[in-house]
């Protein structure tokens, strides 16, 4: 089924009387003349937090065992970071679209979809504070 064919689908399912569709923007249906935006196809927004506390969990084991975490240095940094990179861990491993810059653990999302997320969640909020 073609893209396009989904989202009739989603605006028939919804009720929704229009479709609206713009470069670099999520899809947006009217439904009783408010403007809602559609889901982002790459991780549904009521998953998204749950899925990154489990990415944080598991990248964070991946640093604790790391010879360039800085507990196994002196360090002036109070923070847990990596000295080879200078990442601050508990900003980093919650980025869905970041790599480790040392190659121990790789992006989930890639720039672009967490863009397309990050549009999505801003078109919500948007919508929200309008009603």
């Amino acid at each position: 089924m073609a893209q396009i064919d989904k989202l009739f689908r989603i605006l028939k399912e919804r009720k929704g009387s229009d479709l609206h569709i713009s470069v670099g923007a999520p899809p947006l249906i009217r439904i009783s003349g408010d403007l809602t935006p559609l889901s982002n196809n790459i991780l549904p927004p009521e998953k998204l937090k749950d899925k990154i506390v489990e990415v944080s969990v598991e990248r964070l084991s991946i640093c604790e065992q790391c010879q360039h975490h800085s507990k196994n240095h002196k360090t002036v940094r109070p923070d847990a970071h990596c000295v080879s990179c200078g990442c601050t861990l508990s900003a980093k491993t919650k980025c869905l679209s970041c790599s480790c810059p040392i190659s121990k653990w790789t992006a989930v999302l890639s720039d672009e979809q967490e863009t397309q997320y990050k549009q999505y969640e801003q078109a919500s909020q948007t919508n929200q504070s309008a009603s």
